[in-house]
């Protein structure tokens, strides 16, 4: 065996892991996306987008475990912490449905609704406000209020909390 094989049968893993899910509804992590043509497509003709590719998939495994990494580490700081039973939940009119990563029991006993995100060392460096999501030059970043906010509609709370994480350090 050698380094080569050993890249190879990775990046074969992680093309089986690879798949394009029907999209019928509005998601709270895609609504806050710049193209409603975009959103428009993505509901009427989901079947036709190009999968994503291995680095991509190596990333969404990577933040799931990161999702982990962060729960565990709120439970060992005292914070109760509730994570979805459910694997979503929806919103009627319009159609939306969504899945918070976790919630948090504040100083009152209130759970409020968390998202979790991964970032590089420069992008956790510059986003100290909602304002630093809403102006950053990269639309995905713009979009992450939209998706707090939708859970925080779901639960009816006016909070919540983004729980960023720098990727190098944790």
């Amino acid at each position: 065996m050698n380094a080569q094989v050993v890249k190879e049968r990775l990046n074969e893993a992680l093309e089986r892991q690879i798949q394009v899910y029907p999209c019928k509804n509005l998601r709270a992590s895609n609504l806050g996306h710049p193209c409603e043509r975009y959103l428009y497509l993505l509901l009427t003709k989901w079947e036709e987008q190009k999968p994503h590719d291995k680095e991509l998939q190596s990333i969404f495994n990577l933040g799931n475990k990161m999702e982990e990494f962060v729960i565990e580490q709120l439970k060992n700081a005292g914070f109760e912490v509730i994570t979805p039973t459910q694997r979503s939940w929806k919103i009627d009119k319009p159609l939306i449905t969504g899945r918070e990563d976790l919630r948090i029991k504040d100083e009152n006993g209130e759970l409020l609704p968390c998202e979790i995100k991964g970032l590089s060392p420069m992008e956790f460096e510059r986003l100290n406000s909602i304002e630093d999501f809403l102006n950053s030059k990269k639309y995905y970043i713009r979009a992450y209020p939209t998706q707090l906010f939708i859970y925080m509609y779901k639960f009816a709370k006016e909070h919540g909390l983004f729980i960023l994480v720098n990727k190098l350090t944790g």
